[in-house]
């Protein structure tokens, strides 16, 4: 019989499925072919952290589904569509290609130092988790602040930080209300509320406060 090879734009892929996993198919996928994939997962703790995983694999979307009975399947038919469109548009980058071609950052072991008054803030779709990665594992441990707004539901802007604190010489936090801005330290817009910079006399504070999508977003590069 004749054998078809595909060769899709586009992969969807559920981060549950029965025989192999999600993450070890979306592996060997990358290592085989890179293809833009849009990840399915639950809006659980769990479904974050996986999700966290696939995105550091490669992967260049997701679409959080809900878990309940009253899920509104039109807007995840729509969400989907999306970022199905948006994801062929991806010209697939290998990891360590991107570092050589974009990422000039001072090396860890430089002693410079850095005025006490900068703030670095960084804004940052769905698709650029691995991106970012790749930028905060390499900034030296006396860098200035850095604030992120990185485009995710709750609970997994919590995983990410989580993640990104464990592998990164600065301290990674989720942001809470208040925090007092300190270097050595990033922080991360929480999933589903806004975050803002204040200046406190000489400090600087986040501001973590609830509020409407703003350019389709919550937590919004925008207001950040």
């Amino acid at each position: 019989f004749p054998v078809t090879i595909y060769e899709p734009d586009v992969i969807t892929l559920d981060i549950e499925m029965s025989g192999m996993d999600g993450i070890s198919f979306l592996k060997k996928i990358m290592a085989l072919r890179p293809t833009p994939v849009v990840m399915c997962s639950s809006l659980t703790q769990r479904g974050a952290d996986i999700t966290i995983s696939a995105l550091e694999a490669g992967a260049v979307d997701y679409v959080p589904k809900s878990t309940s009975t009253d899920f509104d399947s039109a807007n995840l038919s729509a969400e989907l569509i999306e970022k199905v469109k948006a994801a062929a548009k991806v010209k697939m980058i290998k990891p360590k290609e991107a570092e050589e071609q974009y990422i000039k950052l001072p090396d860890q072991k430089d002693k410079h130092k850095f005025k006490s008054d900068i703030l670095f803030a960084i804004g940052s779709s769905t698709g650029g988790v691995e991106s970012l990665k790749v930028v905060l594992t390499k900034l030296p441990s006396n860098f200035p602040p850095v604030v992120i707004t990185q485009h995710m539901p709750p609970k997994f802007t919590a995983s990410f930080a989580e993640r990104m604190n464990a592998i990164c010489n600065m301290r990674v936090k989720e942001a809470e209300n208040g925090d007092v801005i300190q270097p050595g330290f990033i922080y991360i817009a929480p999933g589903g509320l806004q975050m803002e910079v204040i200046k406190r006399g000489n400090q600087m504070a986040c501001v973590v406060r609830d509020g409407e999508k703003v350019s389709g977003h919550i937590p919004s590069v925008d207001v950040l």
